[in-house]
């Protein structure tokens, strides 16, 4: 039987579209990379509730830290109106404190 030679793909190039969105500028011969972590907007409601993106900024964790606490049963206590995710403003400052 005759043996075929393998032919050696490229490696491939596994795109970021849901965490992270990789913007490539290239600038003489370096590549810089901007990383924009998330393109929802913090909100803060009038009765004092922020959403994941405002809860961590000023908690300072990731967005995916509240997740995780939150889906172990961890504090800080959250809000759901709907499908969307609230926390209140004391239980992130008792959790982590005040970053202010």
């Amino acid at each position: 039987m005759k043996k075929f030679e393998r032919i050696q793909r490229p490696p491939r190039r596994i795109k970021l579209r849901h965490r992270e969105a990789a913007v490539e500028q290239e600038t003489g011969s370096k590549k810089q990379v901007q990383k924009t972590v998330s393109k929802r907007r913090p909100i803060e409601t009038y009765d004092g509730l922020l959403n994941e993106v405002a809860a961590a900024a000023r908690a300072g964790k990731s967005i995916s830290t509240l997740q995780n606490r939150r889906n172990l049963g961890l504090p800080p206590k959250f809000h759901r109106r709907g499908r969307n995710i609230f926390y209140g403003v004391e239980d992130i400052d008792e959790v982590w404190g005040d970053k202010d």
